[in-house]
C-alpha cells in the first residue's frame, strides 16, 4: 500500500489482516479504497476512505455481511455468519 498522510494506522492494520484472508485491498487515485472480497466468500466491493471515522463502519460491514469480528487489538476473526 502506499503510504499518504490522510490515514489512519488502525485502518491500515485492518486491511493488512484482511489481505491475510484473502480481501484485495485496492487504493484508489484520491486516497480511497476498494475492498474486494474473496470469490469463495461472495458479496460485494466495499468503498472507503482510510480515516479514523471509516473504523466503526468498516467493522459493522465486515461483521454482518461476512461474519468477521475485528478486535480490540485490531486482529480479524472469521466466525460463522448467523442466517
Amino acid at each position: 500500500m502506499v503510504s499518504y498522510k490522510h490515514q489512519n494506522r488502525v485502518i491500515l492494520k485492518i486491511f493488512k489482516e484482511l489481505t491475510t484472508i484473502g480481501f484485495k485491498i485496492d487504493m484508489g487515485r484520491k486516497g480511497g479504497y476498494r475492498i474486494v472480497p474473496p470469490s469463495s466468500m461472495g458479496g460485494s466491493i466495499y468503498f472507503t476512505h482510510g480515516t479514523s471515522a471509516c473504523e466503526h463502519p468498516i467493522r459493522r460491514y465486515l461483521r454482518d455481511t461476512y461474519g468477521i469480528i475485528v478486535h480490540a487489538d485490531h486482529s480479524v476473526e472469521l466466525v460463522h455468519k448467523k442466517d
